[in-house]
């Protein structure tokens, strides 16, 4: 219920949302390959490209053919993400190991596609 959204787990939720982009930014820069985690707060999208996310134009240049295998090996290694990889949210239940563990999942689907 509305009751438990508290300022103190409103701050979880961006701690969280924080280490995920990072994390994700990480392995981009770790693999070498284009790409960003974006967001605010518990909100985040993973784009496959190194242009800054400006306006339209910019995400329409980027590479969506890797978005789908992708998801699909998020999906199977058990992280049910936005078909487009965009609009995710983390929720109360998540806790800093699924995050560290969708940053693991992450990094294996990006060495295969």
């Amino acid at each position: 219920s509305m009751s438990q959204l508290t300022p103190d787990v409103f701050a979880r939720l961006d701690d969280l949302g924080n280490r995920l982009r990072s994390g994700i930014n990480g392995v981009f820069q770790r693999k070498n390959q284009a790409g960003q985690a974006v967001g605010i707060g518990s909100l985040f999208s993973i784009h496959f490209t190194d242009e800054p996310l400006t306006n339209y134009r910019a995400y329409a240049r980027s590479d969506k053919t890797r978005i789908h295998p992708v998801f699909l090996s998020l999906l199977e290694q058990g992280f049910f993400l936005s078909h487009s990889l965009t609009m995710n949210a983390l929720s109360l239940p998540i806790k800093a190991t699924d995050v560290d563990g969708l940053i693991e999942s992450f990094e294996r689907a990006i060495s295969r596609h």
